[in-house]
C-alpha cells in the first residue's frame, strides 16, 4: 500500500585488532526527521594513515548526509552529491599521502530512507539482499556482484562510481560483511537466520561463525511494517504492572489475619476439646434461652401495646395515649434492664460479646463492600487511563512517521475516552487534567498550533489622551506606523514602549494600510486612498476616491503599483490597479478579466506578482494575470470561519491570514498550500491588523488597544 509505514532497524559490528594487518569500519547513522539510515561498511588491507583517512572521510560524509537530509531534498541527488564529495576528498588525500593498491579497498555505502534503498560500492564487499515475495518466500540477490559488473577500472580519482537503487518492502533484509558469510555457514542457514532474527540478534549470532582474532565489520538492515510495532508502550506496561500489584495486594489482603478469623480459629480449636466444647455449649444454650425469652416477652408486650394504642387513637383519648406511650417506653427499658440484670454474669458477658460481634460483622461487611466498590472503580479508572495513554502513545508514533490522519483519529479517541470519565476524587481529577494537557499538546503539534503564553506588548494607547481604537498598521524601513480611529497616525517608540504622534488628518479613520518605497498608503472608511511620504515634515495627501456606489475595503502596494479590492455583488467584484509616482496615483484600470469566482464576501488582498484574495470564510483565491487559478489550501483545525486580513510578498515563501475570532495568525506554505503554523494566544484581544518582518523573524499584531510582538519561529 502507498501509505504503509515501514520500520527500519539496523545493527553493526566493528572489531579491529591491535596489531592487525587490516582495518575495518561499520557505521549506521539515523536520518533526522526521516524514517531511515545512512550506513557504510569498509575494509582495507592496510593499516596505513591513508586507509584510516579513507575510513574517516566515509564516516564523516555519511554523518553529514544523515544530518542534512530534509523532506524537501531530492534523495537521489543528495546521495550522488555525497559520493562526489567522498571521491573528491579521497582523490585529494591520494595526491598527498602514500597510497596502496585501490583494489585492496572493499566498501559498500548506502542510504535507506522511507521505502527506497540506494547503494554504491567498490571492491568485493559481500552484500546479500533478501527480498520477501508476496507469497512469503524470499528471493536472494548478491548486490556485490551487481556493483562489480557495472564498475569501471578502479582508481583513487573516482573510487565510488556505481549507484544502485530499489524499493524496500516489509520483510526485506540487507546484510553487508567484510568477510564472506556463505563460506562460513550453509546459505540456507544464513538466509533463515537473517529472515527470522532482529538485526542485533542476527549480528551476535553471525559473529559466532568467525574466529575471534580477525578484523571484522558487519551491517544488517531489516525492514518491518507498522504491524510489527509492539502494541503496548512502556508507560502502558508500567500502568499494567501497577494494576497487577494492586490486584495482588487485594488477593493477599484476604489472607491476612483479622479479628474474625482469629475468633473463629479460636472457636474451632475450643471445639476440639470436649470439656471446652461442653462449657461452650452450655453457655450458648443459656444465651439462646435468655435471648428467646427476652424477645418473646418484648414482642408480646409490643403487640398488646400496639393493639391498645390503635384502639385508643381512634377514640377521644389521644392526649393520654402520648403520655402512656412515654410511660410504656420507660417501662420497656426497665423491663429489658431488669431481665438483663437477672442474667448470670457469664451470660451477660457473652450477650454483650455477641452484640459487639454483630456490630463488628455488619460494619466489616459494609466496609469490605465499600472497599470493593472503590477498588473496582479505581481499577476501571486505571483501565481507561491506560487505554487513553496507549492511544496517545500510538498517536505520537504515527506523528513520527508522518501519518497525520491516523494520529488525528487516535487523539480523537483518546480525548473522547478521557472526557467520558466521571469522578469526584481530587487525585483522579488532577491526573485527568494532566493527561488532557498532554493530549492537547500533541493535538496542537498535529494542528501546527504554537501557543503564545504571554505575548510581548510593545505599546498601548494608555499614554494617549482620549485613547483611540487602533485600526490598521504598516511596516516601513523597520518602523511601525499605526492608525487610530481619531484620524491620527502614530509611530511605535519601542524604547519607551509608547505610540508617538506622526501626523493628523481631516480624513476618515484608516481601514487598511500598505507601504512601498517609503510611501505609506492607507484606505479610509469612506473608500478614499490617502498617501504619506514618510520623510520628515511631509503631510498626508488625498489620492483617489472610489466611484459612486462602490466600496473599497483593502489595498496593497507592489512595485510602484497599488491594487485595491472592490467587492461587488455576484461577478461584479473587481480589483483596480493604479500606477504610483511618488505620492501621485494614475487613473485606475480593472485588473480582473472574465471573472468566474464570487468575491462579494472578500475582505482582503495581498500581492507578490500574483494576487491572493481572502474571503471572510477563510478561503483563499489566487489570481494570475487577472484570472483565477487553482491554489490548494490545506484544511486546518479549528476551521477558519472569520478571517479578516491576508499578507505575503514576493520575497516570502508563506501566506499569512489573520483570524481575530480564533485569536490566531495562520501561516500557509505559498507553493504547496500546506499549513505551516498557527500562532495562538488567549491574550490576543480584538485583533485588527498585523505586519510581518521576515528578515528579523518577527510578527507584529495589532489589537484595538495594544501592539503585540511575537517570534516567527516557523522561519527558523
Amino acid at each position: 500500500m502507498d501509505d504503509e509505514i515501514l520500520l527500519l532497524k539496523t545493527a553493526v559490528i566493528e572489531e579491529n585488532r591491535e596489531n592487525g594487518r587490516e582495518i575495518a569500519m561499520a557505521a549506521t547513522i539515523p536520518v533526522e526527521n526521516r524514517n531511515g539510515f545512512a550506513f557504510g561498511v569498509a575494509k582495507a588491507k592496510s593499516r596505513s594513515v591513508f586507509s584510516q583517512t579513507i575510513m574517516g572521510i566515509i564516516h564523516d560524509r555519511l554523518t553529514r548526509l544523515a544530518d542534512t537530509l530534509q523532506e524537501s531534498n531530492s534523495i537521489p541527488r543528495r546521495f550522488e552529491q555525497t559520493l562526489e564529495a567522498i571521491n573528491e576528498e579521497i582523490a585529494a588525500q591520494a595526491t598527498e599521502m602514500e597510497t596502496f593498491n585501490p583494489e585492496e579497498l572493499d566498501s559498500v555505502i548506502g542510504l535507506a530512507v522511507d521505502k527506497t534503498l540506494y547503494l554504491s560500492g567498490t571492491g568485493e564487499m559481500p552484500a546479500i539482499f533478501l527480498h520477501k515475495l508476496p507469497e512469503g518466500r524470499f528471493q536472494v540477490f548478491n548486490l556485490a556482484r551487481s556493483i562489480q559488473n557495472e564498475q569501471a577500472a578502479i582508481n583513487w580519482q573516482k573510487i565510488f562510481v556505481v549507484v544502485l537503487d530499489g524499493d524496500l518492502t516489509p520483510g526485506d533484509v540487507l546484510c553487508i560483511c567484510s568477510h564472506d558469510l556463505q563460506r562460513e555457514m550453509p546459505p540456507e542457514e544464513l538466509h533463515s537466520l537473517l529472515a527470522t532474527l532482529p538485526p542485533q540478534s542476527a549480528t551476535v549470532k553471525l559473529r559466532q561463525y568467525f574466529p575471534l582474532e580477525i578484523d571484522l565489520s558487519m551491517f544488517v538492515l531489516r525492514v518491518g511494517s507498522e504491524d510489527d510495532r509492539p502494541r503496548i508502550s512502556a508507560p502502558a506496561s508500567l500502568k499494567q504492572l501497577q494494576a497487577s500489584r494492586e490486584q495482588t495486594k487485594r488477593v493477599m489482603s484476604d489472607q491476612k489475619p483479622t479479628f474474625l478469623k482469629t475468633f473463629f480459629s479460636w472457636t474451632f480449636a475450643l471445639l476440639k476439646n470436649q470439656r471446652g466444647f461442653a462449657r461452650l455449649l452450655k453457655s450458648l444454650i443459656r444465651i439462646t434461652i435468655s435471648s428467646v425469652a427476652i424477645i418473646f416477652f418484648m414482642v408480646r408486650d409490643f403487640i398488646h401495646w400496639l393493639f391498645r394504642l390503635t384502639k385508643r387513637l381512634i377514640s377521644s383519648e389521644r392526649k393520654e395515649v402520648f403520655k402512656e406511650t412515654r410511660s410504656y417506653l420507660d417501662s420497656g427499658q426497665n423491663f429489658v434492664r431488669e431481665k438483663f440484670h437477672r442474667l448470670p454474669k457469664t451470660s451477660k458477658y457473652l450477650l454483650l460479646t455477641a452484640i459487639a460481634l454483630i456490630i463488628i460483622i455488619v460494619s466489616s461487611v459494609l466496609m469490605i463492600s465499600r472497599g470493593r466498590v472503590a477498588s473496582e472503580e479505581r481499577a476501571a479508572f486505571e483501565a481507561i487511563i491506560t487505554r487513553v495513554e496507549s492511544l496517545h502513545d500510538a498517536a505520537e508514533s504515527a506523528l513520527i512517521y508522518k501519518d497525520e490522519n491516523k494520529a488525528k483519529s487516535l487523539l480523537t479517541q483518546a480525548e473522547t475516552a478521557i472526557n467520558a470519565i466521571v469522578t469526584d476524587d481530587q487525585d483522579q481529577l488532577t491526573r485527568i487534567a494532566e493527561i488532557k494537557a498532554t493530549i492537547s499538546t500533541t493535538t496542537n503539534e498535529l494542528r501546527r498550533v504554537i501557543e503564545i503564553e504571554n505575548p510581548e506588548i510593545l505599546a498601548s494607547t494608555t499614554n494617549i489622551e482620549n485613547p483611540p481604537t487602533l485600526s490598521a498598521m504598516t511596516l516601513t524601513n523597520s518602523n511601525l506606523y499605526i492608525f487610530g480611529n481619531n484620524k491620527n497616525v502614530y509611530i511605535l517608540n519601542s524604547n519607551d514602549k509608547k505610540l508617538d504622534y506622526v501626523a493628523g488628518t481631516e480624513f476618515s479613520a484608516a481601514t487598511g494600510a500598505t507601504t512601498d518605497n517609503n510611501v505609506m498608503m492607507w484606505l479610509d472608511d469612506k473608500s478614499v486612498i490617502n498617501l504619506l511620504d514618510t520623510a520628515p515634515d511631509n503631510l498626508p495627501k488625498t489620492g483617489v476616491s472610489a466611484p459612486t456606489g462602490e466600496t473599497w475595503i483593502d489595498l496593497y502596494a507592489y512595485a510602484d503599483r497599488v491594487y485595491v479590492l472592490s467587492p461587488g455583488s455576484g461577478l461584479t467584484s473587481q480589483i483596480y490597479k493604479f500606477t504610483r509616482t511618488g505620492t501621485n496615483l494614475s487613473s485606475s484600470t480593472t485588473w480582473i478579466k472574465s471573472p468566474i469566482t464570487e468575491l462579494s464576501d472578500s475582505v482582503s488582498l495581498a500581492v507578490d506578482g500574483t494576487v491572493f484574495v481572502l474571503r471572510s470564510n477563510g478561503k483563499i483565491l489566487r489570481f494570475v494575470s487577472g484570472r483565477d487559478v487553482a491554489w490548494t489550501q490545506a484544511t486546518i483545525e479549528p476551521a477558519l470561519t472569520s478571517a479578516s486580513d491576508i499578507w505575503t510578498s514576493a520575497e516570502s515563501s508563506y501566506v499569512y491570514v489573520l483570524d481575530p475570532v480564533g485569536q490566531r495568525l495562520v501561516v500557509y506554505e505559498k507553493e504547496s498550500g500546506n499549513l505551516k503554523a498557527q500562532y495562538h494566544s488567549t491574550a490576543f484581544s480584538n485583533l485588527t491588523d498585523f505586519a510581518v518582518d521576515e528578515i528579523n523573524k518577527t510578527i507584529y499584531l495589532l489589537g484595538t488597544n495594544n501592539v503585540y510582538k511575537i517570534e516567527a519561529s516557523h522561519l527558523k
